[in-house]
């Protein structure tokens, strides 16, 4: 059996996957860097969170991207509705977010 580590998430030996939400991994308006650290947020959330408090450099580091450059993300993550920084916590919308209203017209 191999011997892993994994330190900063909310981690189960029973729990080795991330969910992520279907509209935003088909979103065709979202960059696929974009995509990515959304998909590493969810996966430090931990599944059934909603909520992370990541630094930008382990977001960084997971997603090989410089700190400016997810700086950069979170804020078209943030223009799109998906996440809402307060302080230092993350909030995942995804699903939720105001740009996948079916009532909306051009999401």
């Amino acid at each position: 059996m191999i011997n892993q580590k994994v330190t900063g998430l909310r981690y189960s030996k029973d729990n080795w996957f991330t969910c992520i939400d279907t509209v935003v991994l088909t979103d065709k308006y979202l960059s696929t860097n974009a995509k990515n650290v959304f998909f590493a947020l969810c996966m430090l959330a931990g599944f059934g969170y909603r909520s992370c408090s990541p630094s930008t450099e382990q977001v960084a580091d997971i997603t090989c991207n410089s700190v400016n450059k997810v700086l950069w993300l979170y804020q078209e993550l943030e223009n799109r509705g998906l996440i809402v920084r307060e302080g230092d916590t993350i909030h995942l919308i995804g699903y939720n977010a105001p740009c996948y209203n079916e009532d909306e017209e051009g999401a």
